[in-house]
């Protein structure tokens, strides 16, 4: 994505020091000098004066830095090498908020904490500098205020902040799409098709002015801080898109294929559809959709999501409920969250090259289906179909399992909430 170029990605703590003007000193020593540093926070980057105990020419120990740009920034911290070690903070001296976190090497790595002045906080967590986790918003008394997540590094309510009304720059956008790449833009509108790739999901929206647009996300395995937190959509939903303009071209979708969530179905029926089968299981010689959508033919805005729900959502993502629809439904909400089931075996497929088991799950006493897979460990005795098992489970995001539809004579993918197995509690083989 174009504005992947313009922003770092990553939480990264660098520290560039010139040789000071006493050559050949290595003793620590307390001293105040100008030099050129770059400092880099989620979405910020600042240059500024280092204060503190040095070592070979090197911010070591004790110290603090102040930022001399526009972002008015302090640092202070234990530093080692030149890069923040151990627990440091980070002071927005305009608007009073303090991060706390622990460093190592220069990166952020566990629980951070964001202070604001009335006492109320936000938490998340880092794994070598990078957002892995939700932002938990919490008032003053601790009590849960409400759920974000981030893209591209800046939370993704900020950016719904700055997003323009699509509808109102529509003939611009088409005009001078370059001059819109960088900018946040809202849609709102009707789901008039789906399409799917392996990993893609494409929406054709209308909005109230009958402009069209094509919004595409990733929507197979979740990631944290470039996943899109979009719904599973139907045809006909009412809906709000949040996204960024790739470019407007004429959309080419005669390799995809269309898609439906997975229903609860009757016992009978999950004998007789595929429930393992990927993307290169198409029979020889099969044929695409023929999709023939003459309004696709037209140059029109391509964008992608990093946000997206239901007009009149009924989601609280600060209680989750574990219901299955509401998980089918909002996979990316639940990234990251595990669950415990009870569930039999109904297909199994064993990965031997990649040491993977890829299992098809009925959740006990449903029709509830879970994609699950586990990594296979040396001479382990494996589950076969039929098996009952209780397991301990990472919400992953989704499947997309390719089936036949006899009915219509066409492929389409149908979708399937995604787990990854982290403990088999108990067995009955």
């Amino acid at each position: 994505m174009n504005r992947k170029n313009k922003k770092r990605l990553s939480l990264l703590f660098t520290l560039i020091c010139m040789v000071f003007v006493l050559a050949g000193c290595h003793k620590k020593v307390e001293e105040k000098t100008e030099i050129k540093t770059e400092f880099s926070f989620l979405n910020i980057s600042a240059v500024g004066v280092y204060e503190g105990e040095l070592n070979d020419s090197l911010a070591d120990g004790e110290g603090s830095f102040a930022s001399t740009d526009e972002n008015k920034i302090k640092v202070s911290g234990n530093w080692e090498k030149g890069k923040l070690s151990g627990k440091g903070t980070i002071e927005y001296l305009e608007t009073g908020v303090v991060v706390e976190a622990d460093f190592k090497n220069g990166l952020a790595e566990g629980k951070v904490i964001c202070r604001k002045k009335n006492g109320e906080y936000e938490t998340f967590r880092c794994k070598k500098g990078v957002p892995a986790s939700k932002i938990s918003k919490y008032n003053s008394a601790g009590k849960i205020q409400g759920i974000d997540w981030f893209y591209d590094s800046e939370p993704i309510e900020e950016l719904k902040l700055k997003a323009a009304d699509a509808k109102e720059k529509y003939n611009l956008i088409l005009s001078r799409p370059q001059k819109y790449v960088d900018e946040p833009l809202k849609i709102e509108g009707k789901v008039m098709d789906i399409f799917e790739d392996w990993n893609t999901q494409y929406i054709k929206i209308r909005d109230e002015e009958n402009n069209i647009y094509i919004c595409q996300y990733g929507n197979t395995v979740g990631a944290m801080n470039i996943q899109a937190q979009v719904a599973n959509f139907r045809v006909g939903d009412e809906v709000v898109l949040y996204g960024f303009l790739e470019e407007c071209s004429i959309f080419e979708c005669s390799s995809l294929y269309r898609s439906s969530l997975y229903k609860e179905t009757n016992l009978k029926s999950i004998s007789n559809i595929s429930l393992l089968a990927s993307n290169e299981s198409f029979l020889p010689g099969a044929k695409g959709n023929q999709i023939i959508d003459y309004e696709l033919e037209n140059t029109l805005p391509i964008i992608t999501l990093f946000a997206g729900d239901f007009k009149n959502t009924k989601l609280n993502n600060k209680q989750l409920t574990f219901d299955y629809e509401e998980i089918c439904t909002y996979p990316y909400e639940y990234l990251g969250e595990t669950q415990e089931i009870s569930a039999d075996i109904v297909r199994m497929h064993i990965d031997y090259d990649n040491n993977k088991v890829n299992m098809m799950l009925r959740k006990e006493n449903t029709n509830q289906l879970y994609y699950c897979s586990y990594d296979k460990k040396e001479n382990e005795i494996l589950f076969k179909v039929g098996d009952k098992i209780k397991i301990k489970g990472i919400i992953k995001g989704n499947q997309k399992i390719a089936v036949f539809d006899q009915d219509k004579e066409t492929y389409e993918y149908v979708i399937y909430p995604r787990m990854y197995i982290s403990k088999i509690l108990e067995n009955e083989k």
